[in-house]
């Protein structure tokens, strides 16, 4: 059914809620605590869960009705060696000044997660291979390139929707992990989207 949000001041236990085969409990919090809840205070970007959530959502609309968004991951290698040879401290300047660079080229609709240590994965309501293609050059031609130093090398891949054939969200994740990886051969910094040909 349907998943709604309760939105009483005071934190209690509500009727469990599906969301496809999952079951959450509702929880009904204030707006501090839902941000607290759905942010990562690591980078003020979204939960990983979440973030999934919605992808779900926005997945099933495009498969049923058309309606057309990208998806876009950005995938820094080295970002991961940092945190275990340099430490958090190290890793948390990095990881903030990507997120902080997409963060401020995201429209109110958009959302974004760090997926994982050095890969951040942002969905684009709405948005054809041009609109993902302008995001995509306003966050690396903002600060990133000024705030990373010359051993880090920023890869980004993509896909867009619909697609036709395309029914299943795991191999929409598959995809733009396809167009990943050529972006990497092709030697980054610019986005590459997945099509036909890409694989």
């Amino acid at each position: 059914g349907k998943a709604t949000m309760g939105s009483g001041p005071v934190a209690g236990r509500g009727p469990d809620l599906t969301y496809g085969r999952r079951r959450v409990p509702s929880i009904h919090l204030d707006s501090q605590g839902m941000v607290e809840i759905l942010t990562d205070p690591e980078t003020s970007l979204l939960q990983r869960d979440y973030f999934l959530l919605r992808l779900e959502e926005e997945f099933k609309k495009s498969w049923r009705y058309g309606w057309g968004y990208a998806l876009i991951v950005f995938d820094v290698e080295e970002l991961s060696d940092v945190k275990a040879q340099d430490g958090e401290r190290a890793w948390s300047a990095v990881a903030l000044a990507i997120a902080g660079e997409i963060l401020s080229a995201s429209r109110d609709i958009d959302l974004s997660t760090r997926f994982e240590d050095g890969r951040f994965m942002v969905l684009l309501p709405g948005c054809d291979g041009d609109g993902a293609r302008a995001f995509v050059d306003r966050v690396l031609r903002g600060q990133v390139r000024e705030r990373l130093d010359d051993r880090f090398h920023v890869t980004v891949g993509g896909t867009i929707t619909p697609q036709p054939g395309l029914d299943q969200m795991e191999e929409l994740m598959g995809r733009a992990e396809e167009a990943l990886v050529r972006a990497r051969e092709s030697g980054g910094d610019e986005l590459v989207l997945w099509s036909d040909s890409t694989g």
